[in-house]
């Protein structure tokens, strides 16, 4: 009964404050308030860089309050892969954008972590259906020579 206190007051909390972490605990309880649908992890194989990432796109309502997340993962990377690794996740309903986060990963890699949850913060609202997560990378492979690529995520089931 106490961890589902502690768990609900950081969901509220992370919908006022678009809080990163708070979402990812509230979503991973089995409080019964708080529904998500996501994507399989989706893979990207960086070739000559010997680098792995992979992105899981969730959508995720507790109450009234909505918000998207992805959860990032890698292996191999070293800090100078990457000019640039650019994660994009939208709120969205019906094609709509309601809320969005960037976040560019380059500085995170390096420092022994070997994963990242992004949130958009949450929207309120009283409207049901058509809720969903969509997202994309654009990354920049460094000393290639070719410039930005954009890795176009498949977006979640909608809630």
């Amino acid at each position: 009964m106490f961890t589902r206190k502690i768990s609900i007051s950081l969901a509220a909390a992370g919908a006022v404050l678009g809080s990163v972490a708070s979402p990812a605990i509230a979503a991973d309880t089995m409080d019964p308030n708080v529904e998500q649908r996501c994507t399989s992890e989706q893979h990207r194989d960086h070739g000559f860089l010997n680098v792995d990432t992979w992105v899981k796109l969730c959508v995720v309502r507790s109450g009234g309050t909505y918000w998207a997340r992805a959860d990032v993962r890698w292996s191999g990377v070293a800090g100078r892969d990457f000019e640039k690794y650019v994660v994009n996740v939208r709120l969205e309903r019906n094609d709509a954008d309601y809320r969005t986060k960037n976040d560019n990963l380059v500085g995170e890699w390096g420092d022994g972590s070997d994963s990242k949850l992004i949130s958009t913060g949450g929207y309120t609202s009283a409207t049901l259906g058509g809720w969903t997560a969509d997202g994309n990378v654009t990354y920049n492979e460094d000393l290639d020579g070719k410039g930005d690529y954009v890795w176009h995520l498949t977006g979640s089931p909608s809630l």
